[in-house]
């Protein structure tokens, strides 16, 4: 199952890589929506988009877990499972 979850990463990257780069003031992935709902602006979001949102989706979580595994207390479900959530 884990062998799937990264292929299926890595063939993602593959083909949001082949997008055109947009610069993170442009996508509007990062900046708050000011849309009715807070829903996203999805008349200003272009496929090009997607792939910067992932790359930092993903950078956020590595150092999110990473958080937990350099943790010096003792683990606990609070500082592990939680966390990870």
């Amino acid at each position: 199952m884990r062998h799937l979850l990264l292929f299926g990463m890595m063939i993602s990257i593959l083909f949001f890589a082949a997008c055109k780069q947009v610069k993170k003031n442009d996508n509007p992935f990062f900046s708050e929506y000011q849309t009715p709902f807070g829903v996203p602006p999805f008349d200003k979001i272009d496929t090009s988009h997607f792939y910067p949102a992932f790359l930092e989706g993903m950078k956020q979580q590595v150092s999110e877990i990473e958080a937990i595994v350099n943790n010096q207390q003792d683990p606990t479900f609070e500082n592990t499972v939680l966390a990870f959530g």
